[in-house]
């Protein structure tokens, strides 16, 4: 029966293979557009939905009041613009992160908090679960002593016994409910490290969602009973701006604002479906290593992988898809299903191709527990992408009684390692040592390497431009002040790095610059030329890793690397902490 079963399929695509794509689940992206190119200004600081459009806060152009509040649609055009309360011109920024009643907006700046309705006009009251309720002076109040500004802003219709309350807090300081004048109801000091800027309230669990960089990163939610993490959080690379949560459809999403400039706003799924409780994940396992949903690599000599299907209910019918070859970590959403089946907007495995020859499983898979494939069986030396299906009859009409999970990605490498060895080595990626290399490629084989890819994991952010660093990542091997390279001891002419195949940088392209970041934030991308890369060449460099849980080699763990190589060949892997010597992350491929 194909809902008891797990099911590997071919992949029939030709999108081109990469290792850095959404799984589909928790904070699993579903569009960003841009803001300064549409609004034509630079500081943007909060954001809020109401119905189907964005507010958007913003410091004055030029950085001159008035400052102003946008207004956007779902796709972010600019609808229409109006001043922030007069008040706020005395703030360097104006209004920081926004919130809602469902009705009218809010938002808070040093000294006060703010309300005003979709066109501009101030409102003076908030609308409660009790009804109505005067919104009173939070100048000097006891919530005003403990967090200074009020940044991070989140209405709770049912909060003080349905007559509203706000949850703020400011970067470092305490979490505070207060109530409309700003009396303190509740407050939990800082004891996750967290920086606080964008603050929502989750609908559906009842708890709080905030963004958080760059001291406890990412985006996390938090128990409005106890002020900790429950656990549930997601990567967000860049700096910390505004948040908000709706429901739309089936699904909970929730966006942020990247404040990294120039400003973006995120949208990303929160929850698969709204009416369901959260947990709807599979994880994996390869021998006795950790059973998550993290990307894996399987070396030769791996005995097994196994599969769980975790937080549906007891028993629930799930069918499992499995994508392999070239193909398979092909980023783009392969959704066989239109409306009124929303709630597999994120599952990607397609039901054409063929199964693999000898290479078919159809076994019971059932919720919560585990079944264990022999690697032997697995097709060697290829991507893999495993997702889910489950039914749930608690799926409300007329939407299909199907929820999709997240999706975990795999290297199926059972070959002998060619030797390559790949590391992130020191106490501090932030030119703690320049003598050699943060990073080190090492190739000690005779076939040139053509390409290698490093992709950030866990809310790791590569930041090359850091113009703080002493010699700026962009600046190649050049001695020209600003222009000092980051790649050491000569290795990107010795490894023969494409600087002209980079894009535009700083620096002066007769220097030798190569500003390699391409795409998201998260990515670095080396290109080589000349057939140089070879025969124990190594290549190395610095450059300032913001973000993630730390900044020594070891915290680099879990990165992905993908090595190119001039016969066509391809290898990848995941850094992993090196147990005999402190401060380091390892791979050979």
């Amino acid at each position: 029966m194909l809902l008891r079963s797990c099911l590997p399929l071919a992949l029939a695509t030709a999108l081109a293979a990469q290792n850095a794509c959404p799984d589909g689940g928790l904070g699993s992206p579903i569009s960003s557009f841009p803001l300064d190119a549409r609004t034509g200004n630079n500081g943007h600081l909060g954001i809020e939905r109401v119905g189907t459009e964005f507010f958007v806060s913003s410091r004055g152009v030029g950085a001159l009041p008035p400052h102003l509040v946008y207004v956007l649609d779902a796709a972010g055009n600019v609808l229409r613009s109006f001043a922030q309360p007069t008040a706020t011109n005395a703030s360097f920024w104006g209004l920081r992160d926004l919130t809602s009643d469902g009705t009218n907006l809010f938002g808070g700046d040093e000294l006060q908090v703010f309300g005003f309705d979709p066109q501009g006009a101030p409102v003076t009251q908030v609308i409660a679960a009790n009804g109505p309720r005067p919104l009173g002076s939070f100048t000097n109040s006891q919530a005003h002593v403990l967090v200074g500004t009020f940044r991070g802003l989140a209405f709770d219709r049912g909060g003080n016994g349905g007559n509203g309350s706000f949850w703020v807090a400011s970067y470092g300081s305490p979490l505070v409910e207060m109530n409309l004048s700003g009396g303190v109801l509740r407050q939990f000091p800082n004891t996750s490290n967290w920086s606080i800027y964008g603050l929502a309230l989750d609908p559906v669990a009842n708890s709080l969602w905030i963004y958080s960089q760059p001291a406890a990163g990412d985006v996390i939610e938090i128990a409005k009973t106890s002020g900790l993490p429950t656990g549930r959080r997601f990567a967000a690379a860049g700096v910390e701006g505004g948040l908000t949560i709706w429901n739309e459809g089936l699904r909970t999403v929730i966006a942020r604002l990247d404040q990294t400039g120039p400003d973006r706003v995120f949208v990303a799924s929160l929850r698969a479906v709204h009416t369901l409780p959260d947990g709807y994940e599979l994880l994996t396992q390869v021998d006795s290593g950790p059973l998550d949903r993290s990307f894996k690599t399987m070396r030769l000599g791996a005995q097994s992988l196994a599969i769980r299907a975790a937080g549906a209910p007891a028993n629930a019918p799930i069918a499992c898809f499995a994508n392999f070859g070239p193909d398979a970590l092909a980023c783009g959403n392969l959704t066989v299903f239109g409306a009124p089946f929303a709630s597999l907007a994120d599952f990607v495995a397609t039901f054409a191709g063929s199964v693999p020859s000898g290479f078919a499983i159809d076994v019971p898979l059932t919720a919560n527990t585990t079944f264990t494939l022999p690697a032997a069986i697995l097709p060697p030396n290829a991507p893999f992408r495993l997702q889910a299906i489950w039914l749930d009859a608690r799926v409300p009409g007329p939407y299909l009684p199907l929820v999709a999970t997240n999706e975990v990605e795999l290297d199926l490498d059972l070959r002998a390692p060619l030797g390559v060895l790949v590391e992130a080595k020191g106490p501090n990626s932030f030119n703690s040592v320049t003598s050699s290399g943060f990073f080190a490629v090492s190739n000690p084989t005779a076939i040139a390497i053509t390409r290698v890819t490093f992709t950030a994991v866990g809310g790791m952010l590569f930041d090359p431009d850091q113009l703080a660093m002493a010699d700026r990542f962009d600046g190649g091997n050049s001695t020209a002040v600003g222009c000092r390279g980051t790649f050491r001891n000569g290795s990107a002419i010795a490894a023969g790095l494409d600087f002209a195949g980079s894009p535009v940088s700083p620096c002066d392209p007769a220097a030798n610059q190569g500003f390699v970041l391409q795409g998201a934030d998260s990515e670095l991308v080396f290109a080589f030329t000349g057939g140089a890369f070879r025969n124990n060449v190594k290549f190395e460099f610095d450059v300032d890793t913001d973000f993630g849980a730390g900044i020594d080699g070891a915290a680099m763990a879990g990165m992905r690397v993908v090595i190119e190589f001039a016969n066509g060949d391809r290898r990848s892997g995941t850094l992993a902490v090196d147990p005999t010597q402190s401060q380091r992350a390892m791979v050979t491929l």
